[in-house]
């Protein structure tokens, strides 16, 4: 898998697919936010892009912005290794 095909994985694909005509590659975002939930087995990813949605959701009531912020939250993990 690539880091632009990561949204296959996803439970609903098509969330991200109302946003955008393709994925944003994760390769280009910056993460800023990890959480690795010590009572069970979930961990939070939080990446923010420039690549602003080409459809933004009526409701979020955004004319206009700068950067799109994104979280994803992976379930069932079973070990954790981070590299700097």
């Amino acid at each position: 898998m690539s880091a632009s095909n990561w949204a296959r994985l996803l439970d609903d694909p098509q969330s991200i697919k109302n946003l955008y005509d393709e994925e944003p590659d994760l390769t280009e975002r910056d993460l800023f936010h990890v959480l690795a939930d010590e009572r069970g087995d979930s961990i939070t990813l939080g990446f923010k892009t420039a690549h602003i949605p080409v459809r933004i959701k009526p409701e979020w009531g955004v004319k206009e912005s700068n950067s799109f912020t994104f979280y994803g939250v992976f379930s069932r993990g079973q070990e954790l290794a981070v590299q700097r």
